[in-house]
């Protein structure tokens, strides 16, 4: 069964302007909607620090209490900071929810199989992502992000939880899958598969990061838009940060070896997994969603997301911040 795509109702306006004009106002406006993302991120951010700064939070005497707290004002900032601006941008531009949050009925076996497939990608993305990363450390640069420490404790890994692997995918999959991706989508599936996903690598402002976000957005972009479920990609990355959960546990109560164990035994059921979905969504194509093809090219369409000074800005703003957190200044 074909899907009918409820989000080709669009602007009038887009009918009446000249596809390239139209497409660079859009990325515009995508562009300054991340601006606010990262500008509303920092000032989260430091409004936290000084609170902690405020109970006598110090680093050397870092504790379950204070863990819990830093989780829980993290979790609020990634709330804020995603979610704010997506809800202004929504407001201002009067954009209709349904053709944001879409949710059209899935086969369950559809939708699993999209699950396995997805996950198992974003899984294997840590490859390139940990090249990178090596890479850059062998040249004397910094090459991985820093995490909040660990505290031992139930309750501090529950709030790691909470704070990783159920609100980011929430928040990010509505600005990301759901906002951007569904305003991109009128210009052509695939430049909206690959424009959402570069963008949602560059927010993460750190090289090797920004190869496994990039690589994630696609399969995340891809879930959506041949499934038309917003669910799965979330369930996808729900997945995918608490796999991360479950190793920081496992590396700080194993040993090394149980630690490679558990993330190889993971990844190889994954990708065994993947191929039995691969096969039966072959066997089920009449069941998935087409790609709609685009207004201009491919080629075209990248050109035009960037010649405007939107994300033009937002690209310069992630690459000095990738930059200066190699260790360069």
């Amino acid at each position: 069964m074909k899907h009918a795509f409820s989000f080709q109702k669009q602007n009038n306006s887009f009918f009446y302007e000249a596809p390239d004009y139209s497409l660079r106002k859009q990325s515009n406006k995508i562009g300054f909607l991340l601006c606010g993302a990262i500008a509303a991120m920092y000032l989260f951010s430091y409004a936290l620090q000084w609170f902690l700064i405020g109970i006598g939070y110090q680093k050397s005497t870092y504790n379950e209490a204070i863990s819990i707290l830093n989780y829980l004002l993290n979790g609020s900032v990634s709330i804020l900071s995603m979610l704010l601006p997506a809800v202004i941008f929504i407001a201002i531009f009067k954009l209709n929810l349904t053709n944001i949050i879409v949710t059209e009925q899935v086969k369950p076996a559809v939708g699993i199989s999209f699950f396995f497939i997805g996950a198992t990608i974003c899984l294997l993305a840590n490859f390139p992502s940990n090249w990178i990363s090596a890479m850059l450390e062998n040249f004397g640069f910094q090459g991985s992000s820093q995490s909040i420490p660990v505290v031992p404790t139930i309750p501090s890994y529950i709030m790691n939880a909470l704070a990783t692997a159920v609100v980011p995918p929430f928040v990010e999959e509505f600005l990301f899958r759901g906002v951007i991706l569904s305003q991109f989508r009128k210009y052509g599936d695939v430049f909206a598969i690959i424009a959402s996903a570069l963008l949602f690598g560059l927010l993460h402002r750190n090289f090797s990061q920004i190869v496994f976000a990039f690589i994630c957005g696609l399969a995340l972009s891809i879930t959506l838009v041949r499934t038309n479920n917003i669910w799965i990609p979330v369930s996808i990355h729900m997945f995918v940060n608490g796999f991360y959960v479950l190793l920081n546990i496992v590396r700080f109560h194993c040993s090394t070896a149980t630690y490679t164990a558990v993330f190889y035994i993971i990844i190889l059921v994954m990708i065994f997994m993947s191929l039995f979905s691969v096969l039966y969504l072959l066997l089920k194509k009449k069941q998935i969603s087409e790609f709609r093809p685009g207004v201009l090219s491919t080629g075209s369409s990248m050109v035009n997301l960037f010649a405007n000074p939107g994300i033009l800005i937002f690209s310069g703003i992630c690459i000095i911040q990738s930059i200066s957190r190699l260790g360069v200044f």
